[in-house]
């Protein structure tokens, strides 16, 4: 449970990369809802991988995510 607790704060994947359904979560929304996007990456705060990458993957798997719907 604690490990799961860490990754809901600060290790969320890339939309549409996890388990979490969220496919058929976005079908159930209204249409014309806005949506944002929310992906905490600590891991990934290195000087390896700056801020504008670590956006770029998560607005990447964002589009992937609304097209396959």
């Amino acid at each position: 449970v604690e490990r799961q607790f860490e990754e809901a704060l600060s290790e969320r994947q890339v939309p549409g990369e996890g388990e979490l359904p969220l496919g058929a979560f976005v079908r159930a929304l209204p249409a014309g809802i806005v949506i944002g996007i929310e992906v905490p990456m600590t891991s990934l705060r290195t000087p390896k991988v700056d801020p504008d990458e670590r956006v770029r993957r998560a607005v990447a798997g964002a589009c992937r995510l609304m097209k396959g719907l």
